[in-house]
Parts: C-alpha cells; structure tokens; sequence
C-alpha cells in the first residue's frame, strides 16, 4: 500500500472516530488581499572567464487572495483539526497552499496532506527579499508544502520542549524525487525560543540518487517593541560535479506595524572551485492604511551581490517593492 493510501485510510478513521464522539466544534474562515509592486534592477552573468553582464531589470505587479478554511473538533482531550488554503492569483491561476488532517491529543499528535515543517530560517516580514548569486540554504529542503506525501508527528515534552519528526517525499518533473526525514526540537520559555533540526535524505535527477543533509538553528527573543530572530543553517549534497556544500547566516528584527531590518550572509561551494558568497540586506516599514482595521500598507528594499556567481545568475539584485495587505473574515 502507497504512503498516500494509507495517509487517507488514517485520516478518515479518525474523522469517523470524531463524527461518532460528543465533540465541540469550532470552524473559522478569513481571507485577506495581497497586491505587490515591484522593480528590480539587477546585473545578470551572461559569460564565463572575463565576466561579462547584462541589464536584467523589470517592473511590475503581482498579487493574490488567500482563503482559509479551517475546523477543530474535540473530545476530552483529543481532536481532529483540518485545514485549506486556497490561492487565487493576480494572473488568473488558482491553486492550493495548505490542505492537512492533524489529529491527536495535547501529548502528541499526527500531521498529514500538503503543510510546512518548523520553520528553522525565521526572517521576519520578508516582504521583498531577492537574492543575487544561485540561492540560499535555509534547512528548508524537505520542509514541505508539497503535492506528493509528507507526514509529521510532535510529542510535546512538557516545560516548553517538543519534537517534530518529518517525513517527506516530494516529486517534480523537472528537479526529480527528494526523500527523507526531518526531526526539529522545539524549545521555548517566555520571550525566548529556540529550534534545532537537521534533515537527512535522497535527491535523484531520474537517473542517480545523490545524498543530502543538513542542519540549521533558529533563535528569537522578544526585544522591546518588536522580536529578534538569528538562524544559523549549514547542508551538504553529494554530487558527480564535486559535493555541493553550503551555509549561511541571518538575523533580523521586526516590529508588527513597524519597521523590519535583514541582514545575511551565505556561501556556496561546489567541489574544489572557488566559494560563491552572496551578501543581502533587506528593510521596509509596515504603515496601517487610513486607520482601517486589517489593512496594511508597507514599502520595502532588498540589495543583495553575489561574487564568483555561474552564468544565467544575477550578480547583484536591488529590488524596491509597495505592498498592500487587506486582511477580513469571510464569513
């Protein structure tokens, strides 16, 4: 039997269990409305040897409006929870974020369907935050939020402490099969919270497997009238070209209705060629709109540059971006 199949075996015994108990219900739906505007004025590396680049500049708008259905039903101390986020885009497709069963007790309890782990690379309101140079790794490989089969149970531990145990496999018709397991420890005592996990698997490009892993940290602390997160994130992939390693570091400090500061520093290394190191600053400030409740308006920046990039990449990004966000109930 397929992990999917008995992924919604699982489920549907326990919504039966659910249905034939005295549960309370509880069910909400909200929305909220997304409109981005944005220009980005970049450098691309068009060759190899003595580097030559090309305007890659655009300006533009994109946007969304997100659905959330979510219910929870309990019975003592168990429940069944579920939840749907449904995605229209400014461009006219729709689509599907999250879709999960999660069912269990206040012990533990078991995650299924289409969801993210712990996030172990929290940067805050990342409104607008484009990276030169070919891409950052943030332990977040086999993080999830996938059409394919993916798991999660936690047991919490008491005293502020769980563990998340992740299992995922994911499919794509262009970057292949990604397998594996992603256990994340939790930790979190009044302002301050702490999370550590690694991830472990198998990524194939339809021919060969080669081997990844990884580990990351994330720490955050309520500081004044905002929050500070520092993450830390360093992963490993084996591959026929030299193994592929990679790291990075980030902090930022965000304030809800205030101002939101990014600053990382990664780097990228395949086999023995030089480091490719990618340096990016972010800020922007969330404004409230005209005093109405739910409704935000926030301009933002990134600038990041990329040295010893490949070609097809950007050596440097500056993006500008005005975001207006109308949150609301449904119904």
């Amino acid at each position: 039997m397929s992990f999917q199949s008995k992924s919604v075996l699982i489920a549907a015994a326990a919504l039966s269990v659910a249905a034939g108990a005295h549960a309370a219900v509880g069910f909400n739906a909200d929305a909220n409305v997304e409109l981005d505007t944005t220009n980005t004025s970049a450098k691309k590396i068009t060759a190899v040897g003595p580097e030559a680049t090309a305007a890659n500049n655009s300006f533009g708008q994109g946007g969304r409006v997100e659905v959330n259905l979510a219910g929870k039903s309990t019975s003592g101390d168990n429940f069944v929870a579920g939840r749907a986020t449904l995605i229209a885009g400014k461009g006219g497709a729709a689509s599907t974020d999250d879709m999960w069963v999660q069912f269990g007790s206040s012990k533990a309890d078991l995650k299924l369907g289409r969801f993210e782990g712990a996030d172990l690379y929290a940067t805050g309101r990342d409104t607008v935050l484009n990276r030169a140079g070919s891409g950052v790794y943030a332990t977040n490989t086999l993080r999830g939020r996938t059409s394919s089969a993916h798991a999660a149970a936690t047991v919490n531990m008491g005293g502020g402490a769980s563990l998340e145990v992740g299992i995922i496999e994911t499919k794509d018709t262009t970057a292949g099969t990604v397998k594996g397991i992603r256990p994340v420890v939790s930790f979190g005592a009044g302002p301050a919270s702490v999370r550590l996990g690694f991830e472990s698997g198998k990524k194939s490009n339809g021919t060969t497997w080669d081997s990844l892993s990884g580990f990351g940290a994330t720490a955050g602390l309520k500081a004044g009238p905002g929050a500070l997160n520092v993450n830390m994130a360093s992963g490993k992939q084996k591959q026929a070209a030299g193994d592929l390693k990679r790291s990075a570091f980030a902090a930022n400090y965000t304030v809800d209705m205030g101002p939101w500061v990014f600053f990382e520093s990664a780097k990228n290394t395949v086999g023995s060629a030089a480091s490719e190191k990618i340096t990016t600053f972010g800020a922007g400030y969330q404004l409230p709109l005209f005093g109405v409740n739910g409704a935000s308006i926030t301009p933002a920046l990134s600038s990041s540059k990329a040295t010893n990039a490949g070609v097809g990449s950007n050596k440097s990004d500056t993006s500008l971006r005005l975001r207006v966000n109308y949150g609301f109930s449904a119904f």
